[in-house]
């Protein structure tokens, strides 16, 4: 029987303060680049899996109060921070992994559609390796 979990209580926590009661919609992208080590005479292209590469895009509900993401955000943009991510807010385990790495922050645009929340989006770029955990 396939797992089916209702997406709604992710924890992202940037050097240790919890931004969750913020985010509206956020995905961990990780994977490795592609090299191409086909040569001639090779009928179709082989790939081999190179340096890894992972990312974190966030979108907010804009605050700009002192715990708000907006202020906790702004002077960390640049550099790099502790980053911990759990799709399921509760202890990690084999059902429930959590992913920690340190990032690059990178603050997006403040906006959003008429009528609509007003938004601030963030995205946490690779500064060095993404560790999965089953234990916490």
């Amino acid at each position: 029987m396939a797992a089916e979990i209702v997406f709604s209580n992710a924890l992202l926590a940037v050097n240790g303060i919890d931004l969750s009661a913020y985010v509206q919609d956020i995905t961990l992208n990780y994977g490795s680049e592609s090299q191409d080590v086909s040569v001639m005479g090779t009928g179709t292209r082989k790939h081999k899996g190179g340096v890894k590469d992972w990312s974190i895009d966030v979108k907010f509900l804009y605050d700009c109060s002192t715990g708000g993401p907006e202020a906790r955000l702004f002077g960390l943009e640049g550099t790099s921070a502790c980053v911990e991510y759990r799709p399921i807010n509760a202890c990690a385990t084999e059902a429930r992994p959590m992913f920690w790495g340190i990032g690059s922050i990178f603050n997006g645009p403040i906006g959003g559609s008429y009528g609509g929340m007003l938004q601030f989006t963030t995205k946490i770029a690779s500064y060095g390796d993404l560790t999965r955990a089953t234990a916490s």
